[in-house]
């Protein structure tokens, strides 16, 4: 739980670490990442975010620009906004999951 803390109460993350960012974004944090696995796009993409997503061959104009989304606070409240409405729809998205699971092993009349 410390951790989680930490990552609400910051005003952004940069990781490549899946779940870190994965938890970042789920708590509409701007982060930004890289990873070597295709599921780090998808992450991204679910949460209408891909730009936050990292290049390993990046030029510095490139990363600057990208680290600006957590720096610079006019940019972070406008990626903030647009990762909460995804996180709205993740979280519906994953409610109606676990209710089709319970009416389907019979939990649920």
């Amino acid at each position: 739980m410390l951790i989680k803390g930490l990552i609400l109460e910051s005003i952004g993350q940069v990781g490549s670490r899946f779940h870190s960012l994965a938890s970042a974004l789920y708590s509409s944090t701007v982060a930004i990442g890289t990873g070597w696995s295709h599921k780090y796009e998808y992450l991204f993409k679910g949460f209408d975010f891909e730009e936050g997503l990292i290049e390993l061959n990046l030029f510095d104009e490139q990363l600057y620009e990208k680290l600006n989304f957590i720096v610079d606070k006019k940019k972070r409240q406008e990626k903030i906004k647009k990762i909460e409405l995804k996180t709205i729809k993740q979280k519906e998205q994953s409610e109606q999951m676990f209710k089709e699971i319970k009416e389907y092993i019979g939990l649920v009349n």
